[in-house]
């Protein structure tokens, strides 16, 4: 649903209104789903740490986000460029998702004894 966001710079406001609630809908859609996916995957005793660093990771994206609209609205001085990205993150993130975990399941632990030695 945030690809509803791409509607938005060029839309009427009664519109964008829609649109914007959509794409919002969809990010919390998208989120809880995420956060749950750290917990499907990690074992119980460390879910609190990976959850945490991304947790951090999403916070130094949102640093960076932010940069990078500055640069972009003093560039093009329009929201369209910004709308555009942020309708295209999720669904990058998604195929992201599918290439790097491929199969939702648990993670095993490597033992003491099975673990590479550097």
């Amino acid at each position: 649903m945030m690809p509803a966001s791409l509607l938005i710079a060029t839309s009427p406001l009664s519109l964008v209104l829609v649109f914007f609630s959509m794409a919002m809908m969809g990010h919390q859609f998208w989120s809880t789903i995420v956060q749950t996916l750290v917990a499907d995957m990690f074992p119980s005793h460390i879910v609190g740490s990976v959850a945490g660093m991304l947790g951090a990771a999403g916070c130094f994206g949102g640093v960076l986000f932010n940069f990078l609209i500055a640069v972009l609205l003093t560039h093009f001085q329009s929201y369209s460029n910004v709308f555009l990205i942020a309708g295209l993150l999720h669904p990058i993130s998604f195929l992201a998702i599918l290439l790097i975990v491929r199969k939702i399941e648990p993670i095993r632990e490597l033992s003491s004894k099975t673990a590479l030695v550097g």
